[in-house]
């Protein structure tokens, strides 16, 4: 591989370290405060309603600077919202709105963070090494995924209250977003100098490819709600809300993870590249099913394992699928825009799929309304690798032909 290959695969492994540690914790932070699933879930509205700003904003700072600049700039407003959450953590009982404004800050600087890795990894690796890499960055990243919750788990075994191991957890996340800011300044990608536009790429009749990039990324937004919003804290409660047991099995279930990916790195090709698709989507869509039915240890331990394993079955073939079809993009002009707008779609699938959440809490008893949420969320894991199979299918016989 290339420096700069190298060089992203570390500030990637970096801030699925930090960002592990932060992301769960967060979550499990502002729950204890609000106490409720559902201010959650327009929390986490909110936040990725404002990914697509970001990506907008990385892809207007990009233009103008190298992309591993934008890069940092994200990072450092991750890094100045983390710092408001440790100091004016008291305002959040008093004023409600606090928690959302969080949001909107975790959004755009995430977005623009985001926008900046993907445009790097498309920029730095080569679609005849494409696998190599995203397979290789899947097990780095899971590694971290390990040490995260490892971390996470001594500091609250050992703080006197969980609150006060989450306040200190995000300090370590500080200092580590800090070097991960400092690494990828390290990654030479000049940056893109060529205008872009956005309204032309909603247009999807000319261009088949582009329309099922679309359809993908809002079904897989949708599938991707219920994981962001509900899955982690039905996961913390059916552990009886236990912070050490909670980190002790997260700890566990990343291994798993890594078992996943280096399973995934050995087997996958390219003719069998659907069929895993279609095993992983359809392994996270019953693993969600077992945690939201059977709500205790039990159903929490076969949803860890489940999820951990089959994952990289589902994502892996999915990155690869949507880096190729962008590279053909990329080769004819600026990426840019399709970048933007593909976000855009993305989390207009994820503000759907939590909206489903919502709906349901209102019109539906309690016991049962968590069940209907899932279900509506999770279903569309199949939805999206039955479609992306029939599309395969067609494009391979027009080859053909």
């Amino acid at each position: 591989m290339t420096q700069n290959e190298k060089r992203l695969l570390i500030v990637n492994a970096l801030y699925f370290l930090s960002g592990t540690m932060s992301g769960v914790f967060v979550n499990v932070y502002l729950y204890a405060f609000t106490g409720s699933l559902l201010e959650m879930t327009v929390y986490a509205m909110v936040r990725f309603g404002f990914f697509p700003l970001g990506f907008f904003l990385g892809g207007t700072l990009s233009r103008r600077t190298r992309l591993s600049l934008s890069l940092t700039i994200g990072l450092l407003i991750i890094i100045g919202t983390l710092g408001f959450l440790l100091t004016a953590n008291s305002l959040f009982t008093t004023y409600g709105f606090m928690i959302h404004l969080i949001g909107v800050a975790f959004g755009i600087g995430e977005g623009i963070y985001w926008f900046s890795t993907n445009n790097l990894s498309l920029a730095v690796s080569e679609k005849k090494t494409r696998a190599k890499f995203i397979t290789t960055m899947s097990i780095t990243n899971a590694i971290s995924t390990v040490l995260a919750p490892a971390l996470a788990a001594l500091i609250v075994n050992f703080s006197k209250t969980d609150t006060q191991g989450y306040l200190l957890i995000f300090q370590l996340v500080i200092i580590l977003h800090t070097i991960t800011a400092w690494m990828s300044s390290q990654i030479d990608v000049k940056a893109n100098k060529m205008t872009y536009t956005l309204l032309d790429k909603f247009n999807l009749k000319n261009d088949p490819q582009w329309r099922y990039l679309m359809t993908t990324h809002f079904l897989f937004g949708i599938r991707d709600s219920a994981t962001l919003v509900i899955m982690g804290l039905l996961l913390y409660n059916a552990l009886g809300s236990v912070g050490s047991l909670y980190s002790t099995l997260l700890i566990i279930f990343s291994i798993l993870g890594i078992v996943g990916s280096t399973i995934v790195r050995k087997i996958q090709r390219r003719e069998n590249r659907m069929a895993l698709y279609t095993y992983g989507a359809f392994a996270l869509f019953g693993a969600a099913m077992v945690l939201v039915l059977m709500p205790n240890l039990t159903g929490a331990l076969i949803y860890g394992t489940v999820n951990a394993l089959a994952a990289p079955f589902f994502i892996n073939p999915y990155s690869i699928i949507i880096m190729n079809a962008m590279q053909d993009y990329m080769e004819k002009g600026s990426v840019y825009g399709h970048m933007i707008v593909k976000e855009v779609m993305l989390n207009i699938g994820r503000l759907i799929g939590m909206g489903f959440i919502l709906i349901a809490a209102r019109v539906l008893p309690q016991s049962l309304y968590m069940i209907v949420a899932v279900f509506a969320s999770s279903i569309f894991a199949p939805i999206l690798v039955i479609y992306a199979n029939r599309y395969h299918r067609q494009r391979d016989r027009l080859k053909q032909a």
